[in-house]
């Protein structure tokens, strides 16, 4: 038997991998069994290119099939893959994981006859991640997220090789399908009243039971209801590194797309933007010196280049001495304060074996220049226009900006850009991290959910600053408690999932 001293220790183990490993993992393949979505006879990229831009809605889970540049119409694809695998997908990620408050309060929702629907009534969150793709990063936050939003995320797999402009127009295309939405549906589509009426085949697959033919010939039909029929819902938008800077150009592209205003359609409000660490300085950062050298040294030299030049940049000197307080039952992250909440944080640690894997030397080539320097050149030359146009009005000037920068980041200048952002945006405060580098801003060191109900007055209510306890400590321990139980021991990963800590969420 696994003593419970023995099996924490496990876990913290894989945890300190995590923090080493996480901007470089797959993180699709974990879900998917690593296997392929399309192959085109002429390239070894994965590719889906007969699709539009659209997303697919498969059992409660988002996923889009992204076409890749120059891919053939003609290209062959195994829909069967593609129900097994997606480069763009879109999650809720403590469904996902079976934490129990989340997946409950989800079945309360969907029960016959419930209208009150209180967690639809809740703003969704949606986390666009850095270029890593990954949610690992802030994942001990979404549990204390979720009482206050709706959490979701995105996630892109390794082999996708997606333009920044797809990227943007993907979640513009997820988030108005979810808010147009009257209230979370169960069934795999709703299909529009023309095409059940015209299409002939899509029946005959159904007896058939081959659903996913059914979707091919269904992307272009997904039926909305009426926007004036139901309150608007407010969104915010939390993106970390790469996704910060996405999300500053979703936000610039839904407030210019309206003047005057700060929604992109009649059925959601932009609320609140959330920037951790944003990539808009990618063009004054050490990784754009030193990431092009490593995506273009030898093959056989890279995994070595990697871990001696890139890896360095994203971590920092407390995260690894926070585990081992951790592993020796000295203290716990203060949003993590419950039991659930350690055995949710149990069961992502014991993923990670099959979730953390490095990223392919062609795909950190195209992130670093199609990701990030075009979306770095895209979004301040946006800025920069709006300035010189001048006429009154200020970029986002709608939207409240919350800036969050790790004290020690060595991949990008966090805090100047926070300095810089409070300039060019007329409503933005920035909250700096002590102590913290790239990849663990969103770790133990801050409670994000404090700080975004201290930003943003209409969330529900709350503590809008960090526990005292953990905010007076300070070095390796500023953020951490002691156990919520005043136990010497953590808990046991054999209760990981019992039934009182877990529960699955059937969608």
């Amino acid at each position: 038997m696994i003593s419970a001293t023995r099996g924490v220790e496990l876990v913290l183990l894989l945890l300190g991998a995590w923090v080493v490993s996480s901007c470089f993992v797959d993180p699709i393949e974990a879900f998917s069994g690593g296997r392929i979505i399309a192959r085109n006879d002429e390239s070894s990229f994965f590719r889906v290119a007969r699709f539009p831009a659209q997303v697919m809605l498969l059992s409660g889970i988002s996923r889009v099939p992204v076409p890749v540049p120059g891919a053939r119409a003609n290209s062959h694809v195994s829909l069967l893959a593609l129900s097994s695998s997606s480069t763009v997908r879109f999650t809720e990620p403590l469904l996902d994981a079976g934490y129990k408050p989340a997946v409950t309060e989800w079945d309360q929702r969907i029960a016959p006859g419930n209208d009150n629907n209180d967690n639809y009534k809740k703003p969704l969150l949606l986390y666009l991640p850095g270029f890593d793709g990954t949610t690992l990063s802030p994942f001990i936050q979404f549990p204390e997220l979720s009482t206050i939003f709706d959490v979701r995320a995105m996630e892109v797999d390794m082999s996708d090789r997606s333009s920044f402009d797809y990227l943007k127009n993907v979640v513009l295309d997820y988030l108005k399908e979810q808010t147009t939405q009257s209230s979370r549906s169960t069934e795999l589509y709703n299909i529009s009243e023309e095409e059940s009426a015209n299409d002939e085949r899509m029946s005959a697959r159904k007896k058939n039971r081959n659903v996913f033919s059914s979707i091919a010939n269904s992307f272009t039909t997904i039926s909305t209801t009426n926007p004036s029929s139901k309150t608007k819902r407010q969104v915010y938008l939390m993106g970390e590194s790469f996704g910060g800077m996405l999300a500053t150009a979703i936000a610039m592209n839904v407030t210019q797309s309206l003047p005057n205003t700060n929604t992109n359609n009649n059925d959601w409000d932009l609320a609140g933007l959330l920037l951790i660490n944003p990539a808009t300085c990618y063009d004054r950062c050490k990784l754009a010196s030193e990431g092009p050298l490593v995506a273009e040294i030898p093959s056989l030299l890279y995994p070595m280049a990697l871990l001696a030049k890139l890896v360095p940049l994203f971590t920092d000197e407390y995260s690894f001495p926070q585990l081992l307080l951790i592993l020796r039952s000295k203290g716990l992250p203060s949003i993590i304060d419950t039991p659930a909440r350690e055995a949710y944080m149990g069961r992502v640690a014991f993923s990670l074996p099959s979730r953390l894997k490095f990223m392919p030397q062609e795909t950190l080539a195209w992130r670093l220049q199609e990701w990030l320097t075009v979306g770095c050149q895209f979004v301040n030359q946006q800025l920069q226009q709006k300035k010189q146009q001048g006429g009154g009005e200020e970029p986002l000037q709608n939207v409240k900006v919350l800036v969050i920068a790790g004290e020690k980041d060595k991949t990008l200048p966090s805090i100047d850009e926070a300095e810089r952002l409070m300039t060019v945006f007329p409503d933005c405060v920035a909250h700096v991290v002590e102590g913290a580098g790239h990849a663990s801003t969103c770790g133990s060191r801050v409670d994000l959910a404090a700080l975004a109900r201290g930003r943003f007055p209409n969330l529900a209510p709350g503590r809008t600053s960090m526990k005292e306890e953990a905010a007076s400590n300070t070095g390796v321990s500023f953020g951490m408690e002691k156990r919520y139980n005043g136990e010497e021991v953590g808990l046991s990963p054999l209760l990981y999932w019992s039934k009182d800590l877990y529960k699955e969420c059937k969608r």
